[in-house]
């Protein structure tokens, strides 16, 4: 089986579609002021492979379901090394047309319109500190889905239906932490659809301190998710148990100005350890909530309705640090004791195991992260142990016992500081090389790890911290 060489490498999985590879994101704009070019498309697709024992690999398009569609999208590109009709042109190459190679001659893609620059948000994210997700991108997602699959004699999986979807895939976003065009391209996921094929993306707008996005304000309390169990990964007939290493939870309430009222799920983000597939090691998983979810007001208890709570895995496969999303086929139940929370819910996706067949991961989830304690003197602490002080979330570094004068603030051997899904510089951090933060409006790569300093400004050590913007 090959299966493992698809699961996580988007970038080896360089065909989206029909062999149901999945198709790179958008290429990383480099700093600048990007542009974004509005295209219109006309394209040959592939509506349902039908099995064909004369083919190579085992399945063919047959003529009736291969169709002529038309339709209008956009691209953002950098003017300094591509030109529109380059951007627009990425909608007749092999990642976003999978049928490229068999049917060389039959997509057009033409540049209607120019954007330069592009609007603010559109296509980078901004500079400054977080509002949170007070912006609203107007846009629509669009391709072909997996309605049905039919499989080979080798028990491979193949879909035999596509048939064409579009949905609004806006909705509100932090600009500080992901662009519109990011947002709504989303992987070419959806939440309804699950994996889009022969996709594309069209971005209209994007509205700042939108009024029909309101913030997510976290309650007091905040989890701890500690090492151990936390459910399972499958793929085919192998299952896997995935372990946490640590990871966090924040339960919110969504609030419209100055009322809240509906809790919800406002960050979630666990480490994992490593697994092992057929001699593959996946290294470095984690799993982050993609953005907030509140609770189905009208459900017995706390449940997520199905569908509305997306998942990212991220890992390491094969040297490229890659990820998947995954929705939930049911309710998410999230069980609240007195000291501790349990989320409860089956996660998945469609995925390539070969190139043109395709299975379903499975991650089950059974989560317990315990109430975040506050910090006290005369308590043993161990290493991995949080604490909160100050309102600020804190995680031992050395087992000891507390002491009044060693509290977690001023003792940086002691104690690290750790922010959750803020970007913004902050002592006390212990940042990896590769992480990227705000200072000051500037945006930083961190060239070495080190755990910040109150006088290690990112501009003031340069051995350590890398301008980008």
């Amino acid at each position: 089986m090959k299966w493992i060489r698809y699961l996580f490498v988007l970038v080896a999985a360089s065909a989206a579609g029909c062999n149901l590879k999945f198709p790179n994101p958008p290429p990383a704009v480099p700093p600048g002021p990007p542009s974004k070019a509005t295209c219109g498309v006309t394209r040959l697709e592939c509506a349902g492979w039908s099995a064909d024992p004369t083919s190579v690999i085992g399945i063919n398009c047959l003529g009736s379901k291969l169709v002529t569609k038309t339709f209008t999208a956009t691209r953002c590109f950098d003017p300094a090394h591509q030109s529109a009709t380059q951007a627009c042109a990425a909608y007749c190459d092999q990642s976003l047309w999978p049928i490229a190679a068999l049917a060389p001659g039959r997509c057009n893609s033409v540049a209607q319109a120019v954007e330069a620059p592009a609007a603010i948000g559109e296509c980078s994210v901004t500079t400054g500190a977080s509002t949170g997700r007070t912006v609203n991108a107007t846009c629509t997602r669009g391709g072909r889905r997996c309605a049905a699959l039919g499989s080979l004699d080798d028990g491979s999986q193949f879909c035999t239906d596509m048939p064409d979807v579009t949905e609004t895939a806006g909705g509100c976003f932090d600009p500080t932490s992901i662009s519109a065009d990011a947002f709504c391209t989303n992987q070419f996921v959806s939440p309804v659809f699950g994996q889009i094929l022969f996709p594309f993306v069209n971005v209209s707008s994007v509205m700042f301190n939108s009024p029909v996005c309101g913030s997510v304000k976290p309650l007091a309390a905040r989890l701890t998710v500690p090492p151990g169990p936390m459910g399972s990964l499958k793929i085919g007939s192998q299952t896997i148990p995935l372990v946490a290493k640590n990871g966090f939870a924040n339960m919110a309430q969504i609030c419209d100005g100055n009322h809240c009222q509906i809790q919800g799920v406002a960050g979630l983000q666990i480490a994992i350890q490593d697994v092992t597939f057929e001699g593959v090691t996946i290294s470095n998983p984690e799993l982050r909530l993609v953005s907030p979810t509140v609770f189905d007001s009208e459900a017995d208890g706390d449940v997520i309705s199905a569908g509305t709570m997306a998942l990212e895995l991220r890992a390491d496969v094969l040297g490229n640090r890659t990820s998947i999303e995954i929705v939930p086929n049911g309710d998410v139940n999230v069980l609240s004791l007195s000291n501790s929370t349990d989320f409860v819910g089956n996660f998945n996706a469609i995925v390539s195991t070969g190139d043109f067949t395709v299975d379903t991961l499975s991650v089950t989830t059974a989560i317990n992260a315990k109430t975040t304690q506050s910090w006290a003197a005369g308590v043993h602490y161990n290493v991995g142990n949080e604490v909160i002080f100050n309102g600020m979330v804190f995680r031992a570094r050395q087992d000891h016992t507390s002491q009044v004068d060693w509290q977690p603030p001023a003792t940086f051997a002691l104690w690290e500081r750790l922010v959750d899904d803020s970007t913004d510089w902050t002592p006390q951090v212990i940042y990896k090389t590769g992480d990227v933060v705000l200072f000051k409006e500037h945006s930083y790569r961190c060239i070495q790890g080190h755990q910040a300093q109150s006088v290690w400004t990112p501009p003031s050590v340069p051995v350590l911290w890398q301008k980008i913007t």
